[in-house]
């Protein structure tokens, strides 16, 4: 879940670390944009909800 403060380049930082550690998907929503993506080894992915 993102929080109004966090930054976008910090969160993709963070995905890399948890698919490096075998992770399979890291899901993130902003309740901001009403949006959430998706990061697997292989693609991105990301769609508005709501």
């Amino acid at each position: 879940m993102k929080s109004p403060p966090d930054r976008w380049s910090a969160i993709t930082s963070k995905s890399g670390e948890y698919l490096n550690a075998g992770v399979v998907c890291v899901c993130v929503v902003d309740p901001e944009t009403e949006s959430f993506g998706s990061v697997s080894g292989q693609r991105t992915a990301a769609a508005p909800y709501g």
